[in-house]
């Protein structure tokens, strides 16, 4: 059974440069951002951030090469965007 809370909605988050070797930035544009978490593709949360912005900076400079899951949390619901660390 999935919440409703769990679900994603279509929103538009902005993550460059990616890929990457090490900082990402994002912007959500219009949505503010309670809290972002950053997992690998098993779901293992390795960073979580909270903020109050529409914007941000990840350094995944300590983590191995390969494909990370950005979660970012919003009023309006959860923005998802994949990450490729080089």
């Amino acid at each position: 059974i999935i919440e409703l809370s769990q679900l994603t909605f279509k929103g538009h988050i902005e993550v460059y440069p990616n890929p990457s070797t090490a900082i990402f930035y994002f912007n959500t544009k219009k949505y503010n951002v309670k809290s972002w978490v950053i997992s690998d593709i098993s779901g293992k949360i390795l960073v979580q951030k909270s903020v109050v912005e529409n914007y941000g900076v990840i350094d995944l400079g300590d983590f191995k090469s390969g494909i990370y899951i950005l979660q970012v949390k919003t009023n309006e619901g959860t923005l998802t965007q994949k990450l490729i660390k080089i």
